[in-house]
């Protein structure tokens, strides 16, 4: 909060100006929205209400009620302007944007004196202005939103917020091993971290709620590639599976061969990008420092290849839309993700104690195959708990996750398209071998 008796004339200046510039900005909005000859209230009415809130907020230190009072009677002035007009006026009646545009420049020009940084009025009015520009869109927006989708909202609020905060940071869920010593039984428990797991499950189900909504309007080849990415960044594998079914001939032109490619690449990009964000929630800062070099370079790898295919297709050569989802929040998915994130953290488990690190590499690539995302987080699960697992064979696990899921795909086009079609598909392939364990050798190799 300002004190006019001892603040700097210069904080004073600044404050008056960036009031008056709220005051402009708004009054600027009403005018070139409401372009009728009668409006109730123009560019001046909103300088004069900006410069009042900040002449009342200056003084709010010694005398708090009267920025309250001013407050309270801008509110029942717009009110009563609001209902004198709408009721004996029909036609071109006020909106309640009209009503509350001037209680709302009152409060965000008040907002310097009370010690808001610049940066928080500055975004305030950006958004503002962003949603009443938008109108047109946000309205059409709107009418297109079904009631499953507010539910799938809610249970996405649900999983996310209110779920969340119960589950401790430290609770572990220990997963028995049995280990026969001298013809006893003898048990070992192996904890699991379930805060990191319930993390990467919201962090999915946040993903595939914004796809649906991102892919339910696009179409073309800016469709294709966002959706398509969208799509690895829930389920690269079922992603793959829906842009094939435009190839079963019934009721949708089939895609080309470049299409299938460019679908391809970019699902692997989004799919890379969701086990780089995985590995970073599931390992810690510290820990994901040292593979973050080989991820970003696959993920750039894949960027390269996605933004090659993108330029090379023709920009009317997709008419078709694709959506990665019927509902917002698949719970189906949801579920059979968890299910299966759980049975890959405990069968890396139980290859890492019963086979020993050097099965580990292997179990990787398989577990990749039916889930890359469950697969580092397997891999980084086992990192944790396990201290004999060294840098360099984590490293390659990863890699041979990311390996496995994209070799996962490739079986999947390959049976759909055929083996001669699908050639060109192993060659990111073999660029994702060759750079992940080069950029894994440069970034562990020791020194002479």
């Amino acid at each position: 909060m300002i004190d006019v008796a001892t603040a700097d004339f210069g904080n004073l200046f600044l404050n008056f100006a960036l009031a008056i510039a709220v005051g402009l900005t708004m009054g600027m909005e009403r005018t070139v929205n409401v372009r009728e000859e009668w409006k109730m209230a123009g560019m001046r009415d909103f300088i004069l209400v900006a410069a009042l809130s900040f002449v009342s907020s200056l003084f709010y230190k010694t005398v708090p009620l009267a920025w309250v009072a001013t407050f309270i009677t801008i509110i029942l002035f717009t009110l009563t302007i609001f209902v004198i007009r709408n009721v004996r006026v029909t036609e071109k009646t006020v909106g309640m944007t009209t009503l509350l545009a001037l209680p709302f420049t009152y409060l965000v020009a008040a907002l310097p004196n009370f010690g808001a940084p610049f940066w928080v009025v500055a975004t305030i009015l950006f958004v503002v202005l962003l949603v009443l520009g938008l109108k047109v869109r946000i309205y059409q927006f709107v009418r297109t939103i079904d009631k499953q989708e507010i539910i799938d909202f809610a249970v996405l609020i649900a999983i996310a917020i209110s779920i969340t905060p119960l589950i401790p940071p430290d609770a572990k869920l220990p997963i028995p091993l049995i280990d026969m010593i001298g013809g006893a039984a003898s048990v070992t428990y192996k904890p699991v971290m379930v805060a990191a797991l319930w993390k990467v499950v919201v962090m999915v189900s946040i993903m595939s709620f914004v796809a649906h909504f991102v892919t339910k309007y696009l179409h073309g080849r800016n469709g294709l590639l966002i959706a398509t990415f969208l799509g690895g960044l829930v389920s690269s594998l079922a992603t793959i599976l829906m842009l094939l079914r435009n190839n079963d001939g019934k009721g949708q032109e089939a895609l080309t061969k470049e299409q299938i490619f460019l679908g391809f690449v970019a699902a692997n990009t989004g799919s890379i990008l969701k086990d780089v964000l995985i590995l970073r929630l599931a390992l810690g800062y510290a820990l994901f420092a040292e593979f973050l070099f080989p991820l970003i370079s696959v993920l750039v790898l894949f960027a390269s290849f996605s933004a090659y295919a993108f330029i090379s297709l023709k920009d009317d050569s997709v008419t078709q839309s694709f959506k990665i989802t019927q509902r917002a929040l698949p719970l189906t998915f949801i579920f059979k993700f968890s299910g299966v994130l759980a049975v890959l953290i405990v069968f890396m488990t139980m290859v890492t104690h019963y086979l020993g690190n050097d099965a580990f590499v292997l179990a990787a690539f398989l577990s990749g195959i039916v889930s890359s995302a469950a697969a580092v987080v397997s891999v980084a699960s086992s990192m944790v708990q396990d201290m004999t697992i060294d840098n360099w064979t984590a490293g390659v696990a990863i890699m041979g996750a990311l390996l496995g899921s994209i070799f996962s795909k490739f079986m999947v086009v390959s049976q759909k398209t055929g083996l001669k079609n699908s050639i060109a598909f192993l060659f990111p392939i073999l660029a994702l071998a060759i750079v992940g364990f080069v950029t894994l050798w440069i970034s562990f190799s020791s020194p002479v």
